[in-house]
């Protein structure tokens, strides 16, 4: 009787272990490629299953540091009133403080002294109203400072303004014949075509950017389009593409509004040559891929006279050159499906932007500063106009306020 008992007890409990793998999901510990078990990553309570603790801003920096000094006015009377000092900075979390100071005194010579401040770096910067001592500079134009822990006030923070005593008008048409007769021509050179090799013809250090006799050599990359019908059809190798020998033939310079530089290109011959290369047997044809004429191309850049702090005048880039051109496929576009002229005026873009930006560079260098300032400043003399305080354009006018 017991041992029927015992095994009505162990059936119910084999019966109820059946049940249970019927209605919970059975559990496999995982497995490694090598067939280990693989580490479980432990997991951790959500943020929100803790009380969040509140949040609270950084502190705002202490207000214990002091800034003074004075503005000095030369050819010009203006009273206090007019005269402001602005001091901004950065404060915790994301602020910006900002603090308008007076000043006192009077016959050009003022004080300010900001107290208060927080010890954070900050932009002193100088103020004179509109339509008190116009068409001035002031020097310099504005202070970075940045408190030390040691110190509790900073003093002679001094600044100067100058304002003009005379103002002269300048037809700018004026400044455009004076820096086509000082500039030159400016050559550009666009190439990448060189000997082969392997299944490429692409020469490094073929392009380059020539101001007043400095040369600047630089890259453009190849074009390759890869000839790719299907994610799992056969290779069908690539089209490459070469710009050749793309070669500036004049320099011209106008007034709109400022200098418009303008350079112009030559349209003789195949600026563009297209190769197909099947990587699978390491050929380079010149088939099958088509060349391409690049006419009618132009890079215009425009560069705005300003006051360079120095007493005289510069001449500021505006944006970046853009370069400006057509282009025509010689043969047919398609190759194995795939429309080529778009690849090509895809490319013609590339070098455009490539062109522009070492232009770019060289505007903005000294070798093409160095060779328009001197005669500028000449003729600023012999018109009778000394130190430069501001330069504006009206128009076709240049408007030089001078001291």
């Amino acid at each position: 009787m017991k041992r029927l008992r015992l095994q009505s007890i162990l059936f119910s409990f084999l019966a109820l272990a059946i049940l249970a793998g019927l209605t919970t999901p059975a559990y496999a510990a995982p497995r490694d490629i090598h067939g280990g078990p693989t580490r479980m990553p432990l997991e951790l309570p959500g943020i929100d299953d803790f009380e969040q603790e509140p949040e609270f801003d950084p502190p705002i920096p202490e207000l214990d540091f002091d800034v003074s000094g004075t503005l000095n006015l030369s050819s010009c009377v203006a009273p206090a009133r007019s005269l402001k000092v602005q001091i901004t900075g950065p404060i915790a979390p994301r602020g910006i403080f900002t603090r308008v100071v007076d000043v006192t005194g009077s016959a050009g010579r003022f004080t300010y002294n900001a107290e208060n401040l927080p010890r954070v770096q900050m932009k002193v910067r100088p103020i004179l109203a509109d339509g008190a001592c116009r068409n001035g500079r002031w020097t310099p134009g504005f202070r970075m400072l940045t408190p030390h822990p040691s110190q509790d006030a900073v003093a002679n923070i001094n600044f100067s303004y100058r304002a003009p005593s005379r103002v002269d008008r300048i037809d700018g048409s004026t400044l455009a014949l004076l820096a086509q007769a000082r500039i030159g021509p400016i050559d550009v050179v666009a190439d990448n075509y060189g000997p082969r090799r392997g299944t490429s013809r692409h020469q490094a250090n073929a392009s380059s950017v020539t101001i007043q006799g400095e040369m600047e050599k630089f890259t453009i990359a190849e074009k390759v389009v890869d000839i790719d019908l299907c994610g799992w059809c056969p290779d069908f190798g690539d089209a490459k593409f070469y710009v050749v020998d793309m070669n500036s033939r004049s320099t011209d310079i106008t007034w709109d509004r400022g200098l418009k530089l303008g350079i112009n290109f030559e349209s003789d011959g195949r600026e563009v040559k297209g190769f197909y290369s099947n990587g699978t047997f390491g050929s380079l044809s010149d088939r099958g891929a088509p060349d391409a004429h690049i006419d009618n191309a132009r890079i215009t850049a425009n560069l705005k006279p300003v006051a360079d702090g120095k007493g005289s005048v510069r001449f500021e880039l505006v944006g970046n050159p853009q370069l400006d051109a057509d282009i025509q496929a010689t043969g047919a576009c398609g190759l194995k499906g795939i429309d080529l002229c778009d690849a090509l005026t895809d490319y013609k873009d590339k070098i455009a932007d490539r062109v522009g930006e070492k232009l770019a560079k060289k505007l903005r260098g000294k070798a093409f500063q160095d060779a328009l300032e001197p005669h500028v400043r000449k003729a600023l003399d012999a018109a009778g106009i000394g130190h430069v305080l501001d330069v504006r354009i009206e128009g076709q006018m240049v408007v030089i306020s001078s001291a």
